[in-house]
């Protein structure tokens, strides 16, 4: 978990980030549909938020140990910007 959130939450996004991951997502299928890529959320976050994710990660100390079925990380939005975290599991 701390990979991805170093290399793609932690960091500024720019309009060319957006763009690359619009280019990745279009050549993946949700079912017989494209994949439900959110480029306007993606583009308010770099216009409105200066490029910096408006969400909250928790998660336990890597190399817990925990029951079945325990969460490990939550994510948390606000607002708009709750369906982020359904694309970002």
């Amino acid at each position: 978990l701390s990979h991805i959130i170093n290399t793609y939450i932690a960091r500024q996004w720019t309009m060319a980030d957006v763009e690359d991951a619009a280019q990745f997502f279009s050549t993946h299928n949700f079912g017989f549909t494209r994949y439900p890529f959110p480029r306007d959320l993606l583009t308010s976050i770099v216009q409105e938020h200066d490029g910096w994710f408006p969400v909250r990660i928790e998660g336990l100390p890597e190399g817990s140990v925990c029951y079945p079925h325990t969460p490990v990380y939550t994510i948390t939005a606000k607002g708009r910007y709750a369906p982020l975290v359904t694309w970002m599991e």
